[in-house]
């Protein structure tokens, strides 16, 4: 396990990361979120040795450590936000490169090397310029050079930014493969969505500091702002004023054909609406509970922490 406690650092007089702690545990994935600015990849460079922070102590399975030393840089694999493969090289030759700096015997190196290019479908690209492939396969051999020296850490900054649906799919499986296999995880990104499909945890950076962590339904239960139960006609219906009884703040768009209500007791209230549906007898085209989002979530946590 890989403890952060009290992290700080200071760009001159300016405080980019204030007091921050958080645990990164074996086999989980920790995602780092937070708006532009936030200190996100002052951490990430902070913890791969790019940048010495003020105070503060980090730990490695109890023990401080030096994060720029060769012992912790065997254990991580980084895929930065910006390539570092060699655009003139082959897939083959930039992860041979990086199996050299690692130290790897060149037998073991290509072996793994060409496992990786075939699991990670570039075995028919193995000789083309780096340059020449598209973006997905790109970043594809992005992770694979991450993952040369079979590392216990990843740390992987933004790595499905700008993919098409099939890469992006791909990436994701191969990250929860990794965690699969015991690999510890922390990965920043501004995909909500990707948070709440991969991430065993959640930190919301926001102005160098952490003002929310826990997992999605954590954060959901604790910030969610009202969850929303909608009825939706075929026709426009002129009887909303039959719900108002129910107690159950509500909203009917423009088109007079849906009624948005919205609760923070969706066990109670959603089974008040369906009964009165049926007491009435009027027969909805849809109805559905819509839960807060992740995006939801995130915006109302930003928003509290300016007030």
């Amino acid at each position: 396990m890989l403890s952060i406690n009290n992290l700080v650092k200071y760009f001159g007089q300016n405080k980019v990361l204030d007091s921050i702690s958080f645990d990164l545990v074996e086999g989980r994935i920790t995602g780092l979120l937070g708006p532009n600015g936030a200190g996100k990849t002052t951490t990430i460079r902070i913890l791969t040795g790019v940048l010495p922070y003020t105070s503060g102590e980090i730990k490695l399975d109890g023990k401080p450590f030096n994060p720029r030393s060769k012992e912790w840089k065997t254990k991580l694999g980084i895929v930065p936000e910006i390539s570092n493969a060699f655009l003139d090289y082959s897939p083959i030759k930039n992860l041979l490169f990086i199996g050299g700096v690692y130290g790897m015997p060149k037998k073991i190196s290509k072996a793994r090397s060409l496992k990786l290019l075939e699991d990670f479908g570039l075995i028919e690209k193995i000789n083309n310029r780096t340059k020449r492939l598209s973006k997905g396969q790109k970043q594809r051999l992005n992770i694979s050079m991450a993952m040369v020296h079979d590392p216990d850490f990843y740390f992987l900054d933004e790595p499905t930014t700008g993919l098409d649906i099939h890469s992006l799919q791909f990436i994701r499986n191969k990250i929860l493969e990794l965690k699969n296999t015991g690999k510890t995880i922390l990965l920043t990104t501004h995909n909500l969505i990707e948070a709440n499909l991969l991430c065993d945890e959640v930190l919301i950076l926001n102005k160098g500091r952490i003002i929310a962590k826990g997992t999605p339904n954590e954060l959901r239960e604790k910030f969610a702002p009202a969850s929303k139960i909608l009825l939706e006609f075929e026709k426009p219906f002129d009887n909303f004023g039959l719900f108002e009884k129910l107690g159950i703040s509500y909203e009917v768009t423009s088109t007079k054909n849906k009624i948005y209500f919205y609760t923070t007791n969706t066990i109670d209230d959603f089974p008040k609406i369906v009964e009165l549906i049926k007491e009435l007898k009027i027969e909805p085209i849809t109805c559905e509970i819509k839960p807060s989002s992740l995006e939801e979530i995130f915006l109302k946590i930003l928003e509290e922490d300016i007030k």
